[in-house]
């Protein structure tokens, strides 16, 4: 949404919300609130924007990992039909563009598709990537490869190719590519020095919440999609190893978990270690208005959180990993204290949580961190120098 207001004060804009089947984010009224923001607005499910493990749900699981690799099908470098292509040019209401503007990695796959087939035509080209997609799978596969088993892992590294080969073709033909960290920026540039890479970073719109009445440091708050894989491993990876030793050192301390489309038996998992699950809330403000300390257990991932820029603007303190942390140039000790270790992650809540002077500080620093940098006014100056290329 910020993006799109960035884009609607510099030009009319229409939108075109691509999705495949079963996307969990997506519903019918994904565009209720784009709508009044944008000159034309569709949204279409491509069929074909889709694994085999999807496809033929009566499939195994390790004939779906190989069908994968052999047939060459990858989610974020999709390949649509001339079908789906057709389908896309009845929708839209124009064939020639000043600009197009695609959302991450597999929108710009789908656009040079449309551009090859004669569907669109536009001079201009940049890419919101927001983070670097390889990498982030890279970091996945070595977190996770001795837990998940060799076909996993075989598939995940012909994904990653895939991916990396996508990445090279965008990178180097676009007018421009945008990621959300300087150090995606400083990767990317080193790996393809001809691209314009820009940086554009996550931004967060939120009023500061007072300290909570009664403010004990015994109630901590974890948020984030937990459809998103990387969430889930640090959960589990936090309640496995950390929050034992927390529970041990903190009485009556809490934590409540709050996000989307929990997959099946976590919220179970998590209530029969006394963590509390709260699903598809319609706002998590409450939650952050009742929260001593935000944990971000992360262990692997790309380009920034947007839970932990929540967590600064909403003035809570924080306890990440540096690679939940990453990208954010939060100083340890200053903005957020920064544990990879769950023993060391666990040291660091338990000291947090009996220290108020501490939380109040890195609350202060951190909320004044993101107004000065990860506001919706920088995202508009960011935008301006993409689009101006």
């Amino acid at each position: 949404m910020h993006l799109l207001n960035g884009l609607r004060e510099i030009g009319i804009v229409d939108v075109l919300y691509l999705h495949a089947p079963g996307d969990k984010d997506a519903s019918a009224d994904s565009l209720s609130e784009v709508r009044p923001l944008a000159s034309w607005s569709s949204q279409l499910e491509l069929s074909d924007w889709i694994q085999s493990g999807e496809r033929w749900p009566w499939m195994s699981w390790r004939t779906a990992q190989a069908m994968n690799i052999a047939t060459g099908v990858c989610h974020e470098a999709p390949t649509i039909s001339r079908t789906t292509s057709d389908i896309i040019k009845n929708a839209l209401p124009r064939k020639v563009y000043d600009t197009v503007v695609a959302g991450r990695l597999p929108c710009a796959v789908i656009v040079d598709t449309l551009m090859r087939r004669g569907i669109i035509e536009t001079d201009k080209k940049v890419v919101d990537l927001d983070d670097i997609m390889s990498r982030f799978k890279e970091r996945e596969l070595h977190a996770e490869a001795a837990r998940q088993g060799k076909l996993w892992s075989i598939s995940l590294r012909v994904d990653i190719g895939r991916v990396r080969r996508a990445e090279a073709r965008i990178a180097q033909s676009w007018t421009a590519v945008s990621l959300c960290s300087h150090d995606d920026v400083s990767l990317l540039n080193r790996i393809y020095p001809n691209a314009n890479v820009v940086r554009v970073p996550n931004v967060i719109d939120r009023a500061p919440l007072a300290v909570p009445t009664g403010a004990t440091g015994r109630r901590l708050l974890f948020v984030g999609s937990l459809a998103f894989r990387a969430n889930v491993a640090g959960l589990r990876a936090f309640a496995r190893d950390a929050w034992p030793r927390i529970l041990a050192a903190i009485p009556g301390v809490s934590l409540d978990v709050v996000g989307m489309l929990p997959p099946a038996g976590l919220k179970e998992e998590l209530e029969a270690l006394d963590i509390n699950v709260h699903a598809n809330v319609p706002s998590v403000e409450p939650f952050y208005q009742n929260a001593d300390i935000v944990i971000s257990p992360i262990l692997f991932g790309g380009g920034t959180r947007i839970k932990i820029l929540e967590a600064m603007a909403y003035g809570r303190p924080i306890v990440s990993t540096a690679i939940g942390a990453e990208g954010l140039e939060l100083e340890p000790g200053r903005h957020a204290l920064i544990a990879d270790s769950m023993a060391e992650f666990a040291c660091a809540v338990i000291d947090l949580s009996k220290d108020a002077e501490l939380r109040e500080r890195l609350s202060s620093e951190a909320r004044a961190l993101q107004q000065r940098e990860y506001g919706p006014s920088v995202m508009q100056a960011a935008l301006i120098q993409m689009l101006d290329c």
